[in-house]
């Protein structure tokens, strides 16, 4: 006769905070394969001399929410990747080296939110290809990044509000490609010179709050020409190539805006009467 045995976890019942380098060491030192809690890698108000994540190799369970933030001599993720339970939160915050995401490869599923922020060196989220969502939709915002050029890593999320600030490179709006809702939340996009093309858009019909979007090299609206109602304002403004709004004729046309009308500073500022009666482009 036989029996068989299961190695037990290792688990640490805790919120951890690695701060420093020193920290990280000594935590690995214990071979830790399950955290009950958020794992917080870097702080705002320490200084972080965290360059080497090998050590974390052991976890496989993050209960939580997994933050990498603050750590200005880190460059890659490698460590995180044997973590794949499902996280409520991602945040990847204000790490100016940090060029490769492929610790976060493994995560099953992202249940509220991923915001990547103040990282100059990223320039694709393709890490995040493998994860889905919950059963709810999930909030994105992407600030500042300044290399980002890719971000259909995402696309396979359902999301529930969209904010993408001020990234000098990125031409397109890929990360909505492949989400089955016709509804957003919010959508904010500001500040993104390069951004041309919105076609990933062309399937939202509902925004529940406003949208926003400016200072783009947007010629054109067609792909909002699905778009039939919001709750709150429609925002288009200082773009400076934009002379065609007709895609806003089903919302206009409609009177389905519940919010403010506000198109000022691009290239074409048609009224609202101008839109409603064609007199949308130049």
């Amino acid at each position: 006769n036989y029996s068989f045995t299961t190695v037990p976890s290792n688990v640490f019942n805790e919120r951890v905070f690695l701060r420093t380098q020193q920290e990280v060491d000594d935590f690995a030192a214990n071979h830790y394969t399950e955290l009950t809690d958020w794992l917080i890698i870097g702080r705002e108000d320490v200084t972080s001399d965290i360059y080497d994540l090998g050590g974390l190799q052991s976890l496989v369970t993050v209960e939580g929410s997994l933050f990498v933030s603050y750590n200005p001599q880190l460059e890659t993720t490698h460590g995180l990747q044997n973590i794949s339970n499902d996280l409520n939160a991602i945040a990847i915050v204000s790490n100016n080296s940090l060029n490769d995401l492929s610790g976060f490869s493994s995560i099953n599923k992202l249940l509220d939110y991923i915001n990547i922020v103040d990282n100059p060196e990223i320039t694709t989220l393709d890490a995040f290809s493998n994860m889905s969502n919950g059963v709810t939709d999930v909030n994105v915002e992407l600030t500042n990044n300044d290399k980002l050029v890719d971000i259909d890593g995402l696309s396979q999320l359902d999301l529930f509000s969209v904010y993408i600030r001020d990234h000098e490179l990125l031409e397109n709006m890929d990360l909505i490609n492949s989400s089955d809702s016709n509804t957003l939340a919010q959508l904010y996009i500001m500040n993104n010179a390069s951004l041309n093309d919105f076609s990933p858009l062309s399937n939202i019909t509902l925004i529940k709050g406003s949208i926003t979007i400016g200072y783009s090299n947007l010629t054109n609206l067609d792909d909002l020409s699905n778009l039939s109602r919001t709750f709150g304002d429609v925002n288009i403004w200082y773009n400076s190539a934009l002379t065609d709004l007709c895609g806003l004729q089903t919302i206009v046309q409609s009177d389905n805006i519940d919010g403010v009308y506000n198109i000022h500073d691009n290239a074409y500022n048609p009224t609202f009467a101008d839109v409603n009666t064609g007199n949308c482009s130049q």
